[in-house]
């Protein structure tokens, strides 16, 4: 018997491997040889070690033609070219092989792969995290306009017509949301964005009404809103819609009566709030000019009535002083001695809160920051008007006062400056507790870890001790007097609170807003309780009081800053 096993490499095993790949197409020829392969019980695996896939009923078996081996789908995506006893031939057949086998032989003996992988890898990095690749073409001004003009003619329709139109759009999309590419991306068989086929089912197709590529809803959504504002709608001619993302700056703060939400993919969503942040920072910087003369007219507004407060009481503080009828240092008149004291004591006290009301206005307007040479001039004017204003009634109440210190035994002038004093140390107390617990109250609303609360609480613990410590000197129960602020400060948390965040800003900035509005709010409380004791308060009296809300003020500064 004749010996056929020719060694593959000499040339007449050549001329047969040649001879057997020009004649393919003769009878009983059935491909490439099998006859190498393992079967597909022998691996439950991958053959290769890096990737050992277990085969499922989705993940089926693959041979590699040339060594026979059974690898995944992933694992045979490259190919070489091979006659049909499976050895390597530039004339061959390209079919598909291992890796090893791929790599096995110099590069010019014929072989492929697939660069799926790194195609769709390279137009990711170009084009973004979404893999579609920005259009040259693409004009998103145009698109814009045309969703505009589309809306307002739809909106301007008679009722009849506006009826048949919404009749159709709920069985289609009006043209007008159509781009001029939404036919030809119409055909695409799979998302833009995740590139998974559609399906009738779980997969539907949705298109942007933007730039007109087709998505599916989760590559998509419906952020883009179309409209009329509020205060236009009953204008005779119809006013210009506008277009915006929701719940970006910029945007309207209610949904308007006129108005269409389209659907738009997140490509074309990223631009449009780019356009819009932009539109709004650009009506920001030309109102600055005119926002800084409105922050000088309220604060100037607020002066005015402060200081329509001070003229209204002092002539009272003057007449009560007056009334008391004094002689050879003693009241009297106007009833009995703890009469007078305590009426006289409120007096200058409601005099020196409205000082400090007045003062801690002036502090406002100094925060006023001038853009224009024009302002620069009045804000300083401003400034020196209300300064002369202050000290001339600062002077007429330092007469007045110098007056009952002249007269009035000086057993009297303490008690009521020890009213006063009182008063003072207890409304900082009550003012500090509120804040307290309402910080806590939001940071436990919000989920914030913010150390306002604790701050606030140290300061707290240092007025307590001398708010008790005058308390007991006047012979008062400290426990009920505590159970007394305790019910005002219940009182105050259900209908006066102090730190009131704005819901729409909550929306848009989310708990930064409530962090930076309780970090204000502080600091501008702090700032009218300090002026207030300053103003009441000897210099020696409550000493560890004022310099631990000195002390508090700077920490809130620097947790603002």
């Amino acid at each position: 018997m004749t010996d056929w096993n020719f060694d593959r490499s000499s040339d007449f095993g050549g001329f047969i491997d040649k001879w057997l790949t020009e004649n393919k197409k003769q009878e009983g020829y059935q491909g490439i040889s099998k006859n190498h392969w393992k079967p597909n019980n022998a691996r439950s695996c991958c053959a290769n070690s890096k990737c050992a896939k277990i085969f499922t009923i989705t993940e089926r078996h693959h041979h590699c033609r040339r060594c026979g081996d059974v690898f995944c789908n992933k694992c045979t995506q490259y190919q070489r070219r091979l006659n049909n006893l499976a050895h390597l031939d530039p004339a061959g057949i390209l079919y598909k092989v291992c890796k090893a086998c791929f790599d096995d032989v110099p590069q010019e003996s014929g072989q492929t792969h697939s660069h799926t992988d790194s195609f769709i890898h390279s137009r990711k990095h170009r084009s973004g995290s979404n893999g579609i690749a920005p259009s040259s073409r693409f004009d998103i001004k145009a698109e814009i306009e045309r969703l505009k003009d589309g809306f307002k003619d739809s909106v301007s329709k008679s009722p009849i017509r506006k009826s048949i139109s919404q009749v159709k759009s709920l069985m289609s999309s009006p043209e007008w949301q159509k781009s001029i590419r939404y036919i030809f991306y119409k055909l695409s068989p799979r998302c833009y964005g995740c590139r998974v086929d559609f399906n009738s089912l779980t997969k539907k197709q949705h298109f942007c009404t933007v730039c007109g590529m087709v998505f599916c809803s989760k590559c998509s959504n419906k952020d883009l809103i179309v409209y009329i504002p509020n205060e236009h709608k009953k204008d005779k001619e119809m006013a210009e819609p506008l277009l915006g993302i929701i719940r970006i700056v910029g945007c309207p703060e209610k949904e308007p009566d006129m108005c269409s939400y389209l659907r738009v993919c997140e490509s074309c969503h990223q631009l449009l709030e780019q356009i819009q942040v932009q539109e709004y920072q650009e009506t920001q910087v030309y109102d600055e000019v005119g926002g800084t003369w409105s922050a000088i007219e309220n604060v100037n507004r607020d002066l005015r009535a402060a200081q329509q407060k001070i003229d209204d009481q002092l002539p009272k503080f003057q007449e009560i002083i007056l009334s008391l009828d004094i002689v050879n240092g003693a009241p009297m008149k106007a009833g009995s001695n703890r009469s007078n004291v305590q009426t006289l004591a409120k007096a200058q006290e409601n005099l020196l809160d409205y000082f400090s009301n007045f003062m801690f206005i002036v502090q406002r307007l100094k925060k006023v920051k001038p853009t224009t040479k024009g302002q620069i001039v009045v804000l300083n004017n401003l400034l020196k008007c209300k300064h002369a204003i202050y000290q001339e009634s600062l002077y007429l109440f330092g007469q007045s006062k110098k007056k009952c210190e002249e007269t009035m035994p000086q057993e009297l002038l303490l008690k009521i400056q020890h009213i006063v004093e009182t008063n003072a140390i207890r409304g900082a107390y009550i003012t500090c507790k509120q804040l307290v617990f309402e910080s806590i109250h939001l940071c436990d609303k919000y989920k914030l870890k913010s150390p306002i609360p604790k701050t606030i609480s140290d300061c707290t613990q240092v007025l307590e001790p001398e708010l008790q410590n005058v308390v007991e000197t006047n012979k008062e129960n400290w426990e009920e007097y505590q159970q007394n602020i305790n019910d005002l400060l219940r009182f105050q948390l259900k209908e006066h609170r102090m730190i009131r965040p704005s819901d729409r800003r909550i929306k848009l900035e989310g708990c930064l807003h409530v962090e930076t509005v309780m970090l204000w709010r502080t600091d501008s409380l702090l700032t009218q309780i300090r002026l207030e004791l300053e103003a009441k308060c000897r210099d020696k009296t409550y000493k560890n009081s004022k310099n631990a809300l000195e002390e508090l003020q700077t920490q809130i500064k620097q947790l603002a800053t």
